[in-house]
């Protein structure tokens, strides 16, 4: 997750939720391995972007990860 907008105004948090989302899909259909490990890279990582993360947001992501475990 390398490659952050320094500016919050310029980041669309739904945009890499469903990226990670994606990739994690991918790595579960068609690649074997029994552990992930994530490497991020906060250099450009401000406390603007955390206040991008609302609750509402929050939520839909604690759905999602729930749905994606049954």
């Amino acid at each position: 997750m390398g490659c952050l907008d320094p500016d919050p105004s310029n980041v669309v948090v739904l945009d890499i939720l469903k990226l990670c989302l994606m990739v994690q899909e991918i790595r579960m259909c068609e690649d074997y391995c029994l552990s992930d490990i994530y490497i991020m890279d906060f250099k450009n990582f401000t406390v603007g972007h955390i206040c991008k993360v609302t609750l509402p947001l929050l939520k839909k992501m604690e759905v999602c990860a729930m749905v994606s475990l049954w």
